[in-house]
């Protein structure tokens, strides 16, 4: 899960979808 938000990320490279990434990020750890 967590790899294909960041390859998202690296396609897109928009600031937007960083702070989404850390939300998700942070979503993720919580859920484990």
């Amino acid at each position: 899960c967590m790899l294909n938000i960041e390859g998202r990320l690296r396609r897109r490279g928009d600031a937007k979808t960083r702070v989404l990434h850390v939300a998700e990020v942070l979503a993720g750890t919580t859920e484990g």
